[in-house]
């Protein structure tokens, strides 16, 4: 609705470090609907294993980050399948932008 009748010309995916969910992702956590909610974090944490492993055995926060970073990349590209986003982006009308928000530094890191 909002890029094809508001007319946005910006979307924003943001992620961003130190996220209680790609922490509950990388640890395996499985109950209830917060588990089920985890799904997609948890296939991105499987498609990527090696590196974020990794990333995990020198500092856990970078790995969380990697996921993080990856979950935007991933909301990204979903976006980018609608048929009006890709028309958007197409004839130039539409922006799409994948950033990551350090809590700790206050910096917005764009990714995309």
């Amino acid at each position: 609705y909002a890029v094809k009748h508001v007319k946005v010309s910006h979307v924003v995916v943001a992620g961003h470090t130190g996220c209680g969910g790609c922490a509950a992702a990388l640890g395996d956590f499985n109950d209830g609907v917060i588990g089920r909610w985890l799904g997609p974090l948890k296939e991105l944490k499987e498609a990527n294993k090696e590196v974020l492993r990794g990333l995990a055995e020198r500092d856990n926060a970078e790995a969380m980050a990697k996921l993080a970073e990856l979950n935007v990349l991933r909301g990204v590209d979903v976006l980018q399948q609608k048929s009006v986003v890709a028309d958007g982006v197409k004839d130039g009308s539409l922006k799409v932008h994948g950033v990551v928000y350090d809590l700790g530094s206050g910096c917005l890191r764009e990714i995309y």
